[in-house]
């Protein structure tokens, strides 16, 4: 996995990067400071840093894209599978029924995910052209700012430190 996180995982040391890694993929703090010989007090500290929340980030997008194209390589044989079931004459009615029914819900999915693509493309295309104006007019750059909000963490773990 190193599509997204390869270049966002430089300058981190080799702990922070498997910290990273596995914040990622869902492991509590306990397990992984466990797992890595730290403190958890550490680990609360590297996950405030900017260069660990984008890595986690990126793990998580590379994530993502493993699965998605588990899914696609997938696909071709479900739609063949359940178009059987749909045509077969020997099927209970329930089954071909809910076949047809994955079918046309796959479908009406995948309609509704190239709309949005489009939508998004549409809108970024109208962002990119707004922000064509004269330099002196936009507001002053933030070096610090790479464009990711990071959101805080839903680990039920963080609320026991805030306490």
């Amino acid at each position: 996995m190193a599509f997204h996180s390869a270049s966002l995982v430089r300058g981190l040391r080799d702990r922070e990067r498997v910290a990273a890694e596995l914040l990622a993929k869902g492991k509590t703090c306990r397990e992984i400071s466990r797992t890595l010989g730290i403190c958890e007090k550490t680990l609360y500290n590297w996950r405030k840093k900017p260069a660990v929340q984008r890595a986690i980030y990126a793990y998580q997008r590379d994530l993502i894209d493993a699965s998605e194209s588990q899914g696609v390589a997938v696909m071709p044989e479900a739609i063949t599978t359940l178009t059987e079931i749909m045509n077969d004459p020997s099927a209970r009615a329930a089954d071909r029924i809910a076949a047809s029914r994955a079918l046309l819900n796959g479908a009406a999915a995948y309609q509704e995910r190239k709309l949005l693509e489009r939508t998004v493309a549409d809108l970024e295309s109208q962002i990119y052209g707004l922000l064509q104006v004269p330099a002196e007019t936009l507001p002053p750059d933030d070096e610090d700012d790479d464009g990711l909000d990071l959101l805080e963490s839903a680990d039920p773990e963080d609320a026991l430190e805030d306490e």
